[in-house]
């Protein structure tokens, strides 16, 4: 990996990703950013300004994967089918709410689940201002560690602020002009794709001064051809490149680092059943790397290539990842699609043209028999990714099968060398290298919770119910929901969502 490369890029394909897990078209959020960054120079905001403003639009939707369990629970699976019905809308509106799912929702189901799903959905309208909370709060997670300007947190904790105050925090004035920008471009950019231009000023005419600032409304009114300019069938990646205000930002290699563990950490929040699992795979494949002697530069590509390996999660809906039971054929093909997709990610990228291929390649196999391309006999570090992937699903709960303990672990990835499937010497480096031993009983945790209360931690943050956690511990219901209300009030947490993210941030989830 040769560096220093452009924080433009990384991030620019980041937002690929997002893209897939709020059901958006392809380079939406690049759309997007590219229009904000017009019209805040229309507005006669300082470079500064603009380029918080770039950069806290292409981050916009980071914390989307955050709440993929609770939508799909809601609409029959498909989260990501949700998420673009309500960008597509005006959320705080059950009958616009309700309009767009009957255009957007899947019709993969029956009639009366849809239909029934769809009246829940408009039921839980006044909850979604609590998800959105989510969103924001996720986002500002994953991007803190990353070198952003410094108002970039600040816009981010505003991007579901409306003008006129119909949801909790900031209106008007109050909100952060770059902040009332990016959020008219972004529904702007989806209703330029659906109609046009036409589309993007009927839209902003009938929201002006209610979700969305007025005088900004009316400059995409009068200004929309000329702030929409070169936006057209082509890829719109290189605007979105030349639109970056001032100098250009370059990670070194620690910055890059960073920069995938934030590309781990949102694919992992898609399902709680993954949480943390990018990182521990990367831990398990760099430390392999090291027992195989693999030189530096391609051992650091190897590490970013673990993180970022299953980024493409994000464009398959929940109700695949997350069901108990086995998987219909059509489903297994749409799982399958998650490698091709993290490839799409990563592909216009010059900052991960090392990496690429073998993140693509971890479901793989020598003998042709992975995916998503059935290729044999691949680079010796896709060896490493494959084995140290199958290692971590099979010693972690999956929604179909309870945790496989490390001597069966161990034995299975054996089969699966001796059966031709993965790289010998990979899988054995795997294996010396994972240790066998489970974090030590005695610990101290954060906010004072007991073992018992991390347990449940953990089993909340992967979307267990009380009464699943009452069964998997073997303790009354009543005993469970008493547990759960403790872990709540000590650490904050309300609902799955905030418990996975203060899981992950504070190690509850082994890395």
């Amino acid at each position: 990996m040769a560096g220093p490369f452009r924080l433009a890029e990384a991030l620019g394909a980041l937002s690929l990703a997002t893209d897939l897990g709020a059901g958006q078209p392809p380079e939406s959020a690049l759309g997007a950013t590219v229009l904000a960054v017009r019209m805040g120079r229309s507005l006669g905001l300082s470079e500064a300004e603009l380029a918080e403003t770039y950069y806290a639009s292409v981050t916009r939707f980071v914390g989307c994967s955050s709440t993929a369990m609770e939508g799909a629970q809601f609409a029959v699976g498909h989260d990501r089918a949700l998420n673009y019905a309500l960008s597509m809308c005006d959320w705080t509106d059950p009958d616009a709410v309700e309009a767009s799912l009957e255009r957007h929702l899947t019709y993969e189901v029956s009639e009366g689940e849809r239909r029934s799903a769809i009246q829940a959905i408009r039921a839980a309208v006044p909850m979604i201002p609590d998800l959105a909370g989510v969103h924001c709060a996720q986002a500002l997670a994953l991007v803190s560690g990353l070198s952003l300007p410094e108002g970039v947190a600040r816009l981010l904790g505003h991007m579901y602020a409306r003008w006129d105050g119909k949801i909790a925090g900031a209106s008007g004035e109050a909100i952060p002009l770059a902040a009332r920008v990016i959020a008219l471009a972004v529904s702007a950019e989806l209703y330029r794709r659906v109609g046009g231009v036409a589309s993007v000023v009927e839209m902003a005419r009938l929201r002006a001064g209610a979700q969305y600032d007025p005088r900004l409304c009316a400059l995409l009114e009068r200004d929309a051809t000329h702030l929409f300019a070169g936006f057209g069938a082509n890829s719109i990646w290189g605007l979105y490149l030349d639109s970056e205000p001032g100098t250009a930002r370059m990670l070194d290699t620690a910055g890059m680092r960073k920069t995938a563990q934030a590309f781990a950490d949102f694919a992992d929040h898609k399902s709680g059943w993954l949480l943390g699992h990018s990182r521990r795979v990367a831990g398990l494949a760099l430390r392999g790397a090291e027992a195989l002697r693999i030189a530096g530069a391609e051992r650091e590509d190897l590490y970013l290539a673990a993180l970022v390996h299953d980024v493409g999660r994000a464009g398959v809906a929940n109700g695949t990842w997350d069901k108990p039971g086995s998987l219909t054929a059509i489903e297994v093909r749409q799982a399958q699609s998650h490698s091709y997709q993290t490839e799409s990610v990563l592909s216009l990228a010059t900052a991960f043209a090392s990496v690429r291929d073998i993140a693509a390649a971890a479901h793989e196999r020598i003998d042709g028999s992975g995916y998503h391309r059935g290729t044999r006999g691949h680079d010796p570090r896709a060896g490493l990714l494959a084995a140290a992937d199958v290692y971590d699903a099979l010693t972690h709960d999956r929604p179909w099968r309870a945790a496989y303990d490390a001597a069966r672990a161990a034995d299975l990835l054996l089969a699966e060398t001796k059966a031709g499937r993965l790289h010998r010497e990979a899988a054995r480096a795997i294996l010396d290298t994972a240790g066998h031993g489970r974090r030590a009983s005695q610990q101290v945790y954060p906010a004072g919770l007991s073992s018992r209360e991390a347990e449940i931690l953990v089993l909340l943050a992967r979307g267990a119910s009380t009464k699943a956690i009452a069964d998997a511990l073997g303790i009354s219901p009543k005993t469970a929901d008493h547990h759960v209300q403790r872990v709540y009030e000590k650490t904050g947490a309300r609902g799955r969502p905030a418990a996975a993210l203060y899981a992950l941030r504070h190690g509850f989830v082994p890395e």
